[in-house]
């Protein structure tokens, strides 16, 4: 699988919550959605949290939070927290700086962490897929209190994650690592405005 392809051929899937992974579904129960709707209005493909220890988790990056709208997300999914899983926090590619995103955040009582011990370093080897999968496997497994910390914190309610580039097996395999801390919650992705794909392997 080309870089391309891995970072491109991320559905917009919704992983429910129940029951191990298997082959055949890679994050629990997967459901593709197809929309049209525009982010910036609506996001018919994420749930409404179900009350403020929702634990539900988002994986996104700063290009989709400015297509869909950084207020629309924080309200729409009642976030709770926004975990930056990025090496080196940069925040140009949002239209309002880094000033803005944090204003956001406070007006909407949304805790910001870095979780550098969780940050992808292999997002440049992305390009050769089996490497890059092997490689960031490995990374989780060597950071299990990381791991806790950030599965805990989706008791709290709602967790953004801020990931470098869109990515369907960074989001694998982090979803995998946290349900082998704990299960019992939803993972979900933001994408940019495109149709659904196939979860590719």
């Amino acid at each position: 699988m080309s870089n391309q392809s891995n970072r491109e051929q991320l559905p917009l899937l919704r992983a429910i919550d129940g029951g191990a992974p298997t082959s055949s579904t890679p994050v629990g129960r997967l459901v593709l959605v197809e929309e049209g709707t525009q982010l910036a209005t609506a996001m018919p493909w994420l749930p409404r949290p179900r009350g403020d220890e929702h634990r539900m988790l988002v994986y996104t990056t700063l290009a989709a939070l400015e297509a869909a709208g950084l207020e629309v997300v924080l309200d729409h999914l009642q976030v709770r927290r926004v975990v930056d899983l990025r090496v080196a926090p940069a925040f140009g590619a949002l239209a309002m700086r880094r000033a803005g995103f944090d204003a956001a955040l406070a007006e909407h009582g949304v805790h910001y962490l870095h979780l550098r011990a969780l940050a992808n370093p292999y997002v440049a080897d992305s390009w050769h897929a089996e490497n890059y999968r092997q490689r960031l496997r490995r990374y989780y497994a060597e950071h299990p209190r990381a791991l806790r910390l950030l599965r805990h914190s989706l008791d709290d309610g709602p967790v953004l994650i801020l990931a470098a580039e869109r990515s369907a097996i960074e989001f694998e395999l982090l979803v995998r690592a946290l349900r082998r801390v704990e299960d019992g919650f939803e993972a979900h992705t933001l994408p940019a405005r495109r149709p659904a794909q196939r979860f590719g392997r």
